[in-house]
């Protein structure tokens, strides 16, 4: 009887394992898309015998007691907050088993102990406050000095109703977003990634079908840096896909039920062109005006290259491009006895140039806030500002060289600081669509 048990324990571990492979291969292969990657896997099983060994050295330590009926808790009956004090945080069942709590606090001590870290970040759903809560207050209380309770003026901006997520959000440990409507595993309703990334993906090809602008061909090899009609496609649909989430303050609810204008379907369903353009929202398509501008900026910098107007060298990092050479181009500024006020004095070009001078002031207000949807708003004007430069300064079409000079230089550096906006928010930047 015992073999026969063995060999039943034995073969589901096997089967457990096979499905976690392939769990984390779908897993990896959609974070791919989403141009994230991750350095390193855990497992929530990995912690059960560390944090059944925590709990009892937390209650030999005199942290923790055992409850009238068997459980180990730690009381937070000290604890200044009011929402949060004479609570009995349980770290034990009563028959010994590990909660998911223990075991997030015993990953946590071994990350640091592995990575020794200055402090650890928690990017979770809004509704788990208590449990980083609970977190915070157990480590703490064990001598680390790491998780920080409190970090002021964190949302001081963050124009909320809401005073538990007031206080949530200045929690160093837990950075909070706001909760994804229609998702409920335990209601059995969700949306799946894969289905959410392939419809964007069906959404842009059909888009750029129906486009005459299009550049890219559905088999495109002749030139090895481009990508594949599919392939950009899906980096546009990802684009929307991250820009819809960055619209608003990380801590606003998320409704991606009618993502793009449409239901989360498999990716078998069959989706009309007419259908896909006339649903589809303004705001769900402002990732597009970011790809379509970075687009026409490189676009400028090729034809400026191939007109034989302006210097230009191998791309280091990629030999088979060219771009231009900025030390020249510099070069050439200093040679100007006078800047061209023809350009300078326009309205577009120092509205643009005062745009660009504000980057470094936004990068620290998107750090200090944890919040990236200043990154988002930020690029939308840079898009909105080099739109309008691009109609009142013409740069191959303009009779003197100074002005081409000046005018293609805001361009370029107006192409790199979206290129490192949308770095930021982990988009790819297109160079031709």
């Amino acid at each position: 009887m015992l073999n026969n048990t063995t060999e039943i324990q034995s073969r589901d571990t096997e089967f457990w394992r096979y499905i976690r492979e392939v769990t984390c291969e779908q897993l990896q292969s959609n974070y791919q898309r989403m141009n994230i990657q991750f350095t390193s896997y855990e497992y929530e099983s990995d912690y059960v015998e560390k944090a059944y060994s925590l709990a009892n050295m937390l209650l030999a330590n005199g942290l923790a007691y055992k409850s009238s009926d068997g459980l180990t808790c730690m009381s937070t009956a000290n604890n200044n907050d009011v929402n949060f004090s004479n609570q009995n945080i349980i770290l034990l069942k009563s028959d010994k088993s590990t909660l998911y709590l223990t075991r997030d606090i015993a990953a946590a001590i071994s990350r640091y102990e592995k990575y020794h870290f200055d402090r650890i970040h928690y990017v979770v759903e809004i509704g788990q406050r208590l449990h980083f809560q609970q977190l915070n207050y157990v480590l703490l209380k064990m001598g680390y000095n790491w998780p920080v309770l409190s970090m002021v003026g964190d949302d001081a901006d963050d124009n909320t109703d809401n005073d538990q997520c007031s206080q949530c959000a200045r929690n160093l440990l837990h950075i909070p977003f706001g909760r994804i409507m229609g998702m409920s595993t335990r209601k059995g309703e969700g949306l799946f990634l894969l289905d959410i990334l392939n419809n964007a993906q069906q959404f842009m090809l059909n888009r750029m079908k129906s486009s005459q602008n299009t550049r890219i061909t559905q088999n495109e090899s002749v030139n090895p840096p481009l990508l594949c009609q599919n392939e950009i496609a899906d980096h546009l649909g990802v684009t929307c896909l991250v820009t819809t989430m960055f619209a608003y303050p990380r801590q606003k609810p998320i409704n991606l039920q009618t993502f793009l204008g449409l239901p989360v379907t498999s990716s078998s369903t069959t989706m009309k062109n007419s259908h896909l353009l006339k649903s589809s929202a303004v705001s769900e398509l402002c990732g597009l005006t970011l790809q379509y501008c970075h687009a026409r900026l490189c676009s400028l910098e090729s034809r400026s290259i191939s007109s034989g107007l302006f210097p230009f060298k191998v791309n280091s990092s990629d030999p088979t491009s060219i771009v231009f050479d900025m030390d020249h181009l510099i070069h050439e500024f200093d040679q100007f006895k006078e800047w061209p006020s023809t350009t300078i004095n326009e309205k577009s070009f120092v509205k643009l140039a005062d745009h660009l001078c504000r980057f470094s002031t936004m990068l620290r207000t998107a750090y200090s806030k944890y919040e990236p949807h200043y990154v988002l708003q930020y690029a939308l004007q840079l898009t909105s500002d080099v739109n309008s430069a691009w109609k009142h300064l013409p740069v191959l079409a303009c009779t003197t060289k100074e002005d081409q000079l000046i005018r293609l230089f805001i361009f370029l550096a107006s192409r790199n600081v979206l290129a490192s906006s949308l770095r930021l928010m982990g988009i790819k930047p297109l160079s031709a669509i």
